[in-house]
């Protein structure tokens, strides 16, 4: 999915998002400052097994809309008896309203998925995301991105997609969201506070 077909998406999913008015706006209706309480549920092909587990992720920006972030997340394998793996990473971003109700999005994370259990191999690989956030309505909001993720070991994702929603209530949101790559799917479901 091409950055313009990404961005029609986004214009049939928002009526009015994509054609709204001429005037950009000069802030964000989105805060790109937020501490995230996350849930994951991860299938991989190259394991042969799904995951799932817990993490938080923390992010913090900057007037000139460049964010920084990082994340923690600790994942039980379903079948790997006592086998387990921790998500960690850093990363770098930048946002910029479209319009008032629309705000893009790209960012580089670098982050390492480390075995425990019954192996301690570990995966360092970077990933580059970019995506859109939008809003329905007062409290309907809908996410989209692509994204690659380049030098991973535990499976080739060299491509993936998301979609999310959710409850939007400025302060507070609950968003649910699919990634899709070629080693399997991805679910999250996160409950995010906008602290700034």
């Amino acid at each position: 999915m091409k950055p313009a077909v990404l961005g029609l998406f986004a214009a049939c999913l928002l009526p009015g998002a994509a054609f709204g008015d001429d005037v950009v706006p000069t802030t964000d209706i989105f805060s790109y400052s937020t501490l995230e309480a996350d849930h994951w549920h991860m299938h991989s092909d190259y394991f042969g097994d799904s995951s799932s587990g817990n993490g938080l992720k923390f992010s913090y920006d900057f007037p000139d809309e460049v964010y920084l972030f990082g994340q923690w997340d600790k994942l039980n394998f379903d079948s790997l008896k006592g086998g387990s793996h921790t998500l960690e990473g850093v990363g770098v971003g930048a946002h910029q309203a479209y319009n008032p109700n629309l705000s893009f999005y790209i960012d580089l994370a670098f982050l390492r998925d480390k075995l425990s259990g019954f192996s301690d191999a570990s995966d360092n690989y970077w990933r580059v995301s970019y995506g859109f956030r939008g809003k329905a309505n007062s409290v309907l909001e809908i996410d989209g991105a692509i994204f690659t993720e380049r030098n991973t070991v535990f499976g080739r994702r060299s491509f993936g997609e998301r979609l999310g929603f959710g409850l939007d209530f400025s302060v507070f949101s609950l968003l649910t969201a699919v990634e899709h790559t070629a080693d399997g799917n991805r679910t999250e479901l996160t409950l995010m506070w906008a602290y700034r």
